[in-house]
């Protein structure tokens, strides 16, 4: 495969229980490519708590980001406490990654990747 792909994936703090399938579902898709090389994943992991706080006595920002850290082994990973939009973590993706792949993708922590 000579065709250069960025996959960019915003998630928020409270999506870390449907994100997973997602995830795994762009493993599997990823794997079937001979040349890996040319598959950048970007994901940004929002811990800001403007939209929604969360219940310390259920599970803490730590526990998220490490169960998170350890869903996307091996993929690049920015964890950000500003709020951050999909709007704003898009534009920013498209200019940084535009004139360095050929294909751009938007992932979505709720969606499956076909293979």
């Amino acid at each position: 495969m000579k065709t250069k792909f960025a996959i960019g994936c915003l998630v928020q703090w409270y999506e870390i229980e449907i994100v997973e399938e997602y995830i795994e579902s762009l493993k599997k898709a990823i794997d079937k490519i001979e040349n890996k090389d040319n598959v950048i994943v970007d994901f940004k992991l929002v811990v800001n708590q403007d939209l929604e706080k969360i219940d310390e006595s259920q599970i803490t920002m730590d526990e998220i980001i490490t169960r998170f850290e350890k869903m996307i082994d091996g993929f690049e990973l920015d964890v950000t406490e500003e709020l951050v939009t999909i709007a704003d973590y898009r534009r920013d993706f498209n200019n940084y990654y535009c004139d360095k792949v050929d294909v751009l993708m938007w992932g979505e922590s709720d969606a499956l990747i076909p293979n």
